[in-house]
């Protein structure tokens, strides 16, 4: 692997990282989530609508927008097992279960669904990560946080293996930009969803202004 994609890696993780802190330490995790994808948007597109540009303004195809809006539909169950498991549990906790079941699913979605193969070092790689997450902490001491970690691992799994697909179906850096605002409309499907599945419904102006709408 090239030194410039594990430095990229790197930074992609302390930046995940503190991102799943402000979660945590937010009153409220779903509707700092909706803030952070609407920040999202308006901080890429100016750079992705300039290399549309540059690249001769390239159409993506059906199945890649249809990919796109499945794996956005995914991210936003994603939102609320996260912010659940956030109110419920620790970000040690949490964190490790969410992120590290997520690739071992992946993995598996990968083998049985995708038709991929392991090299040797990459299944010793998944056997580390299986034995890393069992030896953190013992799973009795998960706590109420588990079901919705692990919800949150298998999200996270499954718009991975959606993108996956359509990253092959249209230039990455395309697909990856149409993921935003097709993650935006789905403040009204939050609406609809329960807050956190634990009974309160979601204040839909809340999610609509301060995640700042004008977008």
């Amino acid at each position: 692997m090239p030194p410039v994609v594990l430095v990229l890696l790197a930074v992609a993780a302390v930046f995940h990282t503190l991102w799943n802190v402000l979660l945590k330490t937010s009153e409220d995790p779903l509707a700092t989530s909706a803030r952070g994808v609407t920040w999202g948007l308006a901080v890429a597109t100016p750079f992705a609508a300039a290399v549309w540009w540059l690249s001769g303004t390239p159409a993506l195809p059906p199945a890649a927008w249809a990919l796109a809006g499945a794996s956005a539909v995914v991210e936003l169950f994603y939102f609320v097992f996260l912010s659940a498991a956030y109110r419920r549990g620790e970000l040690s906790i949490v964190y490790l279960i969410a992120r590290g079941t997520a690739p071992l699913l992946a993995a598996a979605v990968g083998l049985l669904v995708l038709g991929e193969r392991l090299e040797p070092a990459a299944a010793a790689g998944v056997g580390l990560l299986l034995v890393g997450i069992w030896l953190a902490r013992s799973p009795a001491r998960f706590g109420p946080a588990v079901g919705f970690a692990l919800l949150t691992g298998v999200a996270i799994a499954s718009y991975t293996a959606i993108d996956r697909l359509g990253v092959l179906a249209a230039p990455p850096w395309l697909y990856g930009w149409v993921l935003w605002p097709w993650r935006r409309p789905g403040r009204a499907i939050l609406a609809l969803v329960v807050d956190g599945v634990g009974g309160r419904p979601i204040r839909v102006r809340a999610l609509l202004f301060r995640s700042g709408a004008a977008c």
